[in-house]
């Protein structure tokens, strides 16, 4: 009597190449987590980055579960990113909330000055260039 055992490619790969995350319990493919040398690390890399951000900025962990950027009100972090970003003022530290990828970026290209992004609303009001 012969024993056949079916193991399927897939589950086996699966297996393979994807980890369980010790912080959130959740199943992810090896790249999303960071590697020593050796082997991979315990949190993903997405817990890390939260680890990372509270320590840095000492934010409670129950703020950065949110799930809408606090300007444009996106549930997509964007850019491939894992998280919203954690916008801080640049001269106090103090945080003011948290955004997508975008809305950060657009906060940093006008060096957070109300000045110039009020001259952008203005600007984005006029319906042609003779009425500068």
């Amino acid at each position: 009597m012969k024993l056949v055992i079916y193991i399927s490619i897939e589950s086996v790969l699966y297996n393979y190449y994807m980890k369980k995350c010790n912080r959130c319990g959740d199943s992810k493919p090896l790249n999303k987590f960071n590697k020593s040398r050796k082997h991979y690390r315990g949190y993903c890399k997405s817990c890390e980055n939260l680890k990372r951000k509270n320590n840095l900025y000492k934010v409670n962990t129950e703020m950065y579960h949110t799930d809408k950027c606090m300007i444009c009100g996106t549930e997509d972090p964007g850019r491939n990113c894992e998280s919203f970003c954690i916008d801080h003022c640049h001269d106090t530290g103090q945080i003011r909330g948290l955004l997508c990828h975008s809305c950060n970026i657009g906060l940093g290209n006008f060096k957070d000055s109300i000045e110039t992004l009020e001259k952008a609303i203005k600007y984005l009001n006029v319906d042609s260039f003779s009425d500068i």
